[in-house]
């Protein structure tokens, strides 16, 4: 079984990628399982990546993106992040695995992949679900929820977590618990008959449905220090400071962040599943617990 991972140089697909090469070739893994690692940066992969097979991840180039996915049977798709043209770069991947001959399309999608949303990328998450639906491969979605490991890194020099006013909720999930999960799918996948996994969307959710400031709070519980604090801003506000404050960051990425603050302040995520449980056989990791286990020694 040949797997091919897409996003093996942003920090979950290389969570995913520690998480099969256990079991995988070139590292004395099981012979039945090999990967094939694809992306538009071979310079930023991961030490870890060093002996895997390494081929093209540039969506935007279909015969390319065909030729890198003959003779696999898996295909894990992530999304294009940076993109306004991401539902057409995600349509030319799937169009190029099903002429590679591509088997099962694992595609990592967002909570709020819907047709009401304030979510301009969660209405792009929606369109490659569909266009996965009517592709006549297999196909299973994974929708997680807003990560933890993200919150953090929405502070500034000073511990400021920037959040929307108000009381909307979001489930916060920590990242692991999301690759843990992506790595459980694929290998069930490998075993045959798509694992029980064909034609499901799983949602995943952290435990715990709170607000921005609440989750701020959690953070500083878990590691034992007021490190944090919190500051509501308007999606004006927000968009207007991180600009300042990350002239560097891709306007989308920006973007993305401030639609993800109004769709929080207006209830939009406030949702909890039951399919970690069902998946990895626990309710995931609170954002106290996370905070202790992963920032409390940084």
């Amino acid at each position: 079984m040949r797997i091919a991972l897409g996003g093996v140089t942003s920090s979950m697909g290389t969570e995913i990628l520690a998480g099969l090469s256990e079991l995988s070739q070139p590292h004395g893994g099981a012979e039945q399982l090999h990967l094939r690692l694809l992306t538009r940066h071979p310079e930023a992969l991961p030490a870890l990546a060093e002996g895997y097979e390494v081929a093209s991840g540039n969506y935007s180039d279909s015969a390319a993106m065909e030729q890198s996915l003959r003779d696999c049977d898996v295909f894990l798709l992530a999304p294009a992040v940076r993109d306004p043209q991401r539902v057409e770069l995600h349509r030319n991947a799937i169009r190029a695995a099903r002429e590679a001959g591509v088997q099962h399309i694992v595609y990592l999608s967002f909570l709020g992949a819907k047709e009401d949303t304030l979510l301009g990328y969660g209405k792009d998450h929606l369109a490659t679900e569909e266009e996965l639906r009517h592709s006549g491969m297999d196909f299973t979605i994974i929708r997680a929820a807003f990560l933890m490991d993200y919150l953090v890194q929405l502070r500034d020099e000073r511990g400021i977590i920037c959040g929307p006013k108000g009381t909307g909720t979001c489930p916060f999930i920590a990242q692991r618990d999301v690759s843990d999960t992506v790595v459980g799918v694929l290998i069930d996948i490998a075993a045959g008959g798509g694992g029980g996994h064909s034609g499901k969307t799983y949602t995943l959710t952290g435990p715990e449905d709170l607000t921005v400031a609440d989750a701020v709070s959690a953070l500083n519980r878990g590691i034992g220090e007021a490190r944090y604090s919190y500051r509501g801003l308007t999606r004006e506000e927000a968009m207007q400071l991180l600009q300042k404050q990350r002239p560097n960051t891709h306007r989308e990425l920006i973007e993305q962040a401030t639609e993800t603050f109004a769709a929080v302040e207006a209830g939009e995520l406030s949702v909890t599943s039951k399919d970690l449980r069902k998946l990895l056989g626990y309710d995931g990791l609170t954002v106290e617990q996370w905070a202790k286990f992963v920032l409390q020694s940084n």
